[in-house]
């Protein structure tokens, strides 16, 4: 797995964003790494694109910009002049992937089928996006291709919505998902910025996956607190005076907290690109880690579904 493909398989999401304002560049990137993405593909579909591009390399390098739609060599060029860390095109043009290879610039060309595939491989790629997927089969043509292309990793984009997106991500030979649903270019010209960090929030949530799957006290909860938690079908979920040599061995914590997630090698990732390295010292269990810092004066740990 390529260092970019790290990226998009630790975010599960690959925004595509149309931008008719370079101005616009700055505050969509802060709401989209608060929502809790960190990459971003800017489209060169309107001239403002290579400028929001170059904004938000100079100004938010916390984010992982790259440009899309370049359907050829001059663009690539002016896209990695102004700061495109990577470049995806809908179609698998061969004139642009010798140039990202002589470059060195990670390139992600579109493919439909099975010939695309391979056309794409022979230039050495690994690493390609699959579109536009819905209208091009979908999951079952993922599936279909997983079989004879299994060392193809795809980011399947066009036609992926919150609703279908869980469906994508569980394919193992889907690294991400490129979508413009977390940025609707009527909400980037309308600097509805709030909601964008609302939908990326969602859509991060739904592929993280992150739930509360076991709370741990060290000590006696009072009886109305049981009570209560026994009447919300909690108590199956709470343990009191756990001992465990997984959970808080020797960090005399209050108590501990397991957070469920889809994917622990993805979240294991996401966490990484945030700053924060999951601690599997001491740790008996696969699949599971824990947070570098108590929160609250509990542990938290990080668990596979």
């Amino acid at each position: 797995m390529t260092d970019a493909m790290q990226v998009f398989y630790a975010n599960g999401l690959l925004p595509v964003v149309v931008i008719d304002d370079a101005r616009q560049a700055i505050p969509l990137a802060r709401a989209l790494w608060s929502g809790g993405l960190s990459c971003v593909e800017i489209t060169l579909r309107t001239n403002a694109g290579i400028g929001a591009i170059e904004a938000i390399h100079n100004n938010y390098p916390k984010m992982f910009v790259g440009a899309g739609t370049v359907l050829c060599c001059e663009q690539a060029e002016q896209a990695v002049a102004a700061g495109a860390q990577f470049i995806v095109s809908p179609g698998f043009n061969p004139e642009v992937v010798k140039w990202c290879q002589q470059a060195g610039v990670p390139v992600f060309p579109g493919v439909a089928t099975p010939s695309e595939v391979e056309a794409a491989m022979g230039m050495g790629l690994r690493e390609l996006k699959f579109f536009p997927a819905e209208a091009s089969g979908g999951t079952r043509m993922l599936k279909a291709l997983s079989s004879p292309y299994q060392e193809v990793t795809f980011i399947p984009t066009g036609g992926i919505g919150i609703e279908n997106l869980s469906a994508y991500l569980d394919l193992p030979n889907v690294g991400a998902c490129g979508g413009s649903w977390l940025c609707p270019r009527e909400m980037v010209s309308q600097g509805q910025y709030e909601q964008i960090e609302r939908l990326t929030r969602q859509a991060v949530q739904q592929v993280q996956g992150f739930s509360i799957s076991r709370v741990v006290f060290h000590e006696k909860l009072p009886s109305d607190v049981e009570k209560l938690l026994w009447a919300l079908s909690l108590d199956d979920m709470i343990q009191t005076n756990f001992v465990d040599s997984g959970w808080g061995e020797n960090s005399n914590p209050k108590g501990a907290v397991g957070i469920s997630v889809n994917n622990f090698s993805r979240t294991e990732a996401y966490l990484r690109y945030r700053g924060v390295k999951l601690q599997q010292k001491g740790l008996q269990k696969e699949n599971m880690g824990i947070l570098p810092k108590k929160i609250g004066g509990f542990d938290f740990y990080i668990l596979q579904k």
